[in-house]
């Protein structure tokens, strides 16, 4: 860890190219990935996550192949997001029978009374209420 907040974690994956042609000719991917991680100090919780990857001890192929596969996967992904939003925008269309109320009641009881707002004695027992003499509610 370099502080408290920050750590950073260094560790690699290698494997065959499932092509057989990339598998023969490259061989294996060796990928080397420092990841760098931002904490919250009180929870331990990430907030944010950087990971670099170097590929430098693979060949050329091998390399090329990472890529191109890495650039297969994003363009279906891609497709299948496009696809999704889509259908919810169509699907989103259709319904004719939605309540565009800025606040509307959950409950759809138009008999329903809202209940006043509350006030709690906490204003007058403050220290400030007291040194500039608020009044008691």
């Amino acid at each position: 860890m370099q502080s408290t907040s920050n750590l950073t974690i260094k560790w690699a994956f290698r494997g065959k190219p499932k092509n057989p042609f990339f598998a023969t000719m490259g061989g294996n991917v060796i990928v080397r990935v420092e990841s760098q991680f931002v904490l919250n100090q009180i929870s331990g919780q990430v907030l944010e996550q950087v990971d670099s990857w170097d590929l430098s001890a693979s060949s050329l192929p091998a390399q090329a192949y990472f890529w191109l596969s890495r650039r297969v996967y994003s363009t279906v992904e891609s497709g299948k997001d496009t696809i999704e939003a889509a259908k919810s925008t169509a699907s989103g269309l259709t319904k004719g029978d939605q309540n565009f109320e800025a606040y509307p009641d959950p409950s759809s009881d138009p008999t329903k009374v809202h209940e006043p707002f509350q006030f709690h004695n906490c204003a007058a027992t403050s220290p400030i209420s007291r040194l500039f003499g608020y009044p008691r509610f």
